[in-house]
Order: structure tokens, then sequence, then C-alpha cells
């Protein structure tokens, strides 16, 4: 159960305070940041439930981001407490949130064996609905494709930057030619 609402601006430590403690303080508020999107979805579903029309408004009054909110009501929806797992964060069941349940499940086990981040998993997600031939809209392409290519630009060296640049040049912004770049 939830205390009576309070305004928190900030945190106070007492200066008494022993690295035990204060590191306890951290993680616990860790904790709360990883799970803050479930407790905001969880809060609009029992809303919808139990006061039906006053949920506009009452997003209106706390000051929520509506589109966020909705979004988190979503996901707490799909993933009721029993089935989240609880060393991942938000972030992680919304990134696969369009998949099957089985593979849900087994994506978010992977990420959890593997400390994968977010964007990780949301990469693993676009993979296996390729895999599967799923259809993507293209808004959620071009951001797939934006990330992956700004990952390997980024790895790449200043040479290979460079090279790109002018393949990229050469053919207009177009489809390269891998035949040609390597002959």
């Amino acid at each position: 159960m939830l205390p009576e609402p309070v305004a928190v601006t900030s945190l106070s430590i007492p200066n008494t305070i022993t690295f035990e403690q204060w590191l306890a303080t951290g993680r616990q508020l860790a904790s709360t940041t990883r799970d803050l999107g479930f407790m905001i979805g969880d809060w609009v579903n029992h809303g919808r439930e139990h006061f039906g029309e006053q949920i506009e408004m009452a997003l209106e009054q706390t000051g929520l981001d509506g589109r966020f909110a909705i979004k988190a009501a979503h996901v707490a929806k799909a993933f009721p407490e029993p089935v989240r797992n609880h060393a991942l964060s938000f972030e992680h069941h919304r990134a696969v949130l369009r998949l099957p349940r089985p593979e849900q499940l087994d994506l978010l086990k992977q990420a959890g064996d593997k400390h994968w981040k977010p964007q990780k998993l949301r990469e693993a997600v676009v993979q296996r609905r390729y895999e599967r031939g799923d259809d993507f809209p293209p808004d959620e392409v071009d951001s797939a494709m934006l990330t992956v290519i700004v990952r390997a630009w980024n790895r790449a060296t200043p040479k290979a930057r460079e090279d790109f640049l002018i393949l990229a040049k050469a053919c207009n912004g177009g489809v390269i030619d891998e035949e040609k770049v390597y002959d």
C-alpha cells in the first residue's frame, strides 16, 4: 500500500548514513525507476476499472504524459504481476510486447540471463520478427535500421567511415552495389 501522496522534490540524506545504508537507498531508487512504468500502468488500469470516464481527467490533473500512461497501462495489462520478470525493467517488457507470449517469455529470460539492456532486447525482437516474416510498419523498420546504421558507424574506424561516405555519395544515397565495393 502506498503512503499518502506527498510532494518529493529531493532526497534528504543524513550525514550519519553508513555506506551500506547509502547503497541500499541507491538500490531502492534504481528499483523504483526500473518499475515506475509498471506502477503508472497499474494505476491507470485500476482507474479505468474503478473510475471509468474519470481517467482522462485524472491524467490531466496528475500531469502525467497521457501517451506514456496509456502505453504503460497496455504493458502492465499484458504483463500482470505474476508474469513480470522482476530482474528486468518495464522497458524490457515493453520491448517484447508485439511477440506471442512464449517468445516474450523466452526473450525476457535471455535478456535476464545475458544482462541485456532494453535496446539489445529490442534488436533481438526485431530480428525474431524478421526471421518469422512479420510485416513491419515503415516507421518501425526505418527506426530499427537507423539504429543499426548508427551503431555500425560508431564502431567503424575513421577510414571505414570515409570510405562509406564516398560510396554513399557515389550512389547518390541509393543502393550500394556490394559487388562493386569489393572488386
